[in-house]
């Protein structure tokens, strides 16, 4: 068994089929297995230089040890994560002097990215991923960014404004077209996954196409970052497709039972549907500390000295023929307590009415927010009460039929005070806009998701917000109630599962970290030398395990050490 380098910070491998050393091995940085006793493994970032440790330190016992030229790749290393993150600090330090200072969060992010070559960047909506992801591209690197069609010229605006020098290198694509022309890679390159949640389904065509783009900048030596605002927005299993998607699936959770099994997988025995009853208190901080690796999360209440959300639930009154068909239509599956069993293009219907029933209450509310000087922002799962509500005078609308050119002027516009109120589809304008101008949000109904009910919130919450105010008309119809316990139930799963990240380390103590988990592992190493478990081969220096001859060789039942060099010796010759 033995390392072997290959240059460019990768490393061959070559062990026994022993269970547990190749379950250690799998774990190595970037392992890729190249059949037989041979895997390939790379080392170019702080963060891989401490997985590998932590690797070698157990794998020692079973002959697998490093050579003394890994302490002088690592040092290399992290000489050049240095040398990154000096580099954009001189960028950082440039736009302060031109009085747009980072926040400390940000820094922190920025290092945190820098360290790897690949991480998922989950802070909540409106604590500037965007600028963290754009910070962290080396210097010199070209940069792809695949995003939502509708961000792209938010994404070009960024890059102008903190990194114009970037700017001819960077290629932005949206999902369709990382379908259709995906990029060729030369050099060294960052890809960039905006709203990676995106990619919460693994046979959709966006999903197979990003994970191909993010394997083939990962092969050529490069770096996949992934942002979003909500890793999980509704099923454990859409997490472990984002994760899957930049890499980190089976780095963090091991393989596909391992994650079944802590998030609370099982099959109903009598419909054979599939249920997530999410981690047990038990299994949460499991959970907990293998995300934690992979992901890093920020809270605007722990980082932003922002206002709170204030949220009221205006009770509406609907026409009573309406509620009674309704919660006639509905009546079989209240009593289930979900929607499983439910014709879904029936309860869209139902609840379209439902909607449209609201409106009249929606267009009193809106008068009296008027009057009082208010300009709201209005929220509907459905574009038919948008539509009409952007009819009024002074109000404007944004659906999925709204063009990039017309969205974007349409934002500045409200954002300069020229409207009077903004109707939107949840869908159209949940992710990636700023409406900051206004500190009210009103919701006529909400979507099944209730990770894109939260976006859509943050559009008024984020960094430049003056208040946080948001008010729900909810009827007293069947359906209404059965949506909102269900996105109760969901909400919560989510809010257990993904959690604040608890501190964010900076490079000189994760430098520190590295220097004592090499020493921790050189004294296992020597300790399992001095134990005599361990043979050193005197001719190519590979630690070797002592075997047991079988009952044909001519000392059966002793100990041997062979080497793939030709060497061999008895053990009681070698002592």
């Amino acid at each position: 068994m033995k390392i072997e380098p290959l240059g460019g910070g990768r490393f061959r491998v070559v062990s026994h089929y022993i269970k547990p050393l190749i379950a250690l091995i799998r774990r190595l940085p970037c392992y890729q297995y190249k059949g037989g006793q041979e895997g390939v493994f790379e080392i170019s970032t702080p963060d891989e230089a401490r997985q590998a440790i932590k690797v070698f330190a157990r794998s020692a016992k079973y002959g697998l040890v490093p050579r003394a030229d890994l302490k002088d790749h690592i040092k290399m290393v992290l000489e050049n994560a240095r040398r990154h993150l000096d580099a954009i600090r001189s960028i950082a330090l440039r736009h302060a002097e031109d009085g747009r200072a980072l926040m400390a969060h940000q820094v922190d992010g920025i290092t945190w990215l820098a360290m790897r070559r690949r991480g998922l960047l989950a802070d909540e909506q409106g604590l500037g991923k965007t600028l963290q992801a754009i910070m962290a591209v080396p210097p010199k690197a070209r940069c792809i960014v695949v995003c939502p069609a509708h961000l792209r010229d938010n994404w070009r605006r960024e890059i102008a404004r903190w990194r114009p020098e970037l700017a001819p290198r960077t290629d932005i694509l949206s999902y369709r077209g990382a379908v259709s022309a995906a990029p060729s890679i030369t050099g060294p390159t960052v890809l960039i996954l905006d709203e990676v949640h995106y990619c919460k389904n693994y046979k959709a065509k966006r999903t197979i196409a990003a994970k191909a783009l993010a394997d083939k900048v990962l092969n050529a030596g490069g770096r996949v970052y992934g942002l979003t605002g909500t890793p999980l927005l509704n099923r454990p299993p859409e997490l472990f497709s984002v994760l899957s998607t930049i890499g980190l699936a089976w780095s963090t959770f091991d393989n596909w039972t391992t994650f079944a099994s802590l998030f609370g997988r099982t099959v109903d025995m009598f419909t054979g549907a599939t249920i997530w009853r999410g981690p047990t208190k038990r299994k949460l901080d499991e959970v907990h500390r293998r995300l934690s690796g992979a992901m890093i999360r920020r809270e605007k209440r722990d980082v932003l000295d922002l206002p709170d959300k204030v949220r009221s639930f205006i009770p509406v009154s609907v026409d009573r023929a309406e509620i009674e068909y309704a919660t006639k239509a509905l009546g079989e599956f209240a009593s289930m307590g979900d929607l499983r069993s439910a014709d879904f293009f029936e309860i869209s219907r139902i609840r379209k009415m439902i909607a449209m029933a609201k409106f009249p209450r929606l267009l009193e509310f809106v008068e009296d927010m008027e009057a009082s000087g208010c300009r709201p922002v209005v929220m509907s799962a459905h574009k038919d009460p948008v539509k009409l509500l952007g009819e009024r005078p002074g109000w404007v609308a944004i659906t999925g039929e709204t063009s990039m050119k017309d969205r974007d002027a349409i934002v500045d516009n409200f954002q300069r005070g020229h409207f009077r109120g903004l109707a939107a589809t949840i869908k159209a304008a949940g992710t990636g806009l700023t409406l900051t101008s206004t500190d009210t949000m009103i919701f006529l109904d909400l979507l099944w998701t209730p990770g894109e009910n939260e976006q859509a919130e943050d559009r008024i919450h984020r960094i430049g917000s003056r208040g946080a105010f948001y008010y729900y008309l909810v009827s007293d119809t069947t359906i209404d109630r059965l949506v909102a316990d269900h996105l109760e139930r969901k909400l919560g799963l989510v809010k257990r599962t993904i959690t604040p990240t608890a501190s964010v380390v900076s490079f000189d103590q994760e430098y520190e970290e590295i220097r004592k988990l090499y020493k921790a592992m050189r004294q296992e190493v020597r300790r399992v030398l001095s134990s005599g478990v361990l043979h050193e081969c005197p001719a190519c220096g590979t630690f070797l395990t002592w075997r047991t001859a079988s009952d044909r060789s001519t000392r059966p039942g002793e100990k041997y050490a062979r080497c793939d060099c030709g060497y061999f010796t008895w053990k009681d010759s070698a002592q």
